[in-house]
């Protein structure tokens, strides 16, 4: 059973679509993220936890691995949701 995991993130106006597995840290998502965005720094950024509003519940430390931060294969799966 594979223990990837996807995520959405959403900056400024962007939304950016990632996969990783579920060892791997929060820091190692902010590289990707700043790979693609051309940021110099993953340091600087913040990742946060949203609920289903999009408002921020849980600061992500960079050293956690992302199923500490509570992301499962069986909770971040891909989702189409409702395309035309």
């Amino acid at each position: 059973m594979s223990n990837e995991v996807f995520f959405e993130v959403r900056r400024q106006k962007s939304h950016y679509y990632l996969d990783a597995e579920e060892h791997q840290t929060v820091m190692d998502l902010k590289r990707m993220l700043a790979g693609i965005t051309k940021v110099h720094s993953a340091d600087t950024m913040e990742l946060w936890k949203l609920d289903e509003e999009g408002g921020k519940t849980q600061l992500l430390h960079d050293n956690a691995q992302l199923s500490e931060c509570g992301y499962s294969a069986q909770n971040a799966k891909v989702s189409f949701g409702n395309f035309i």
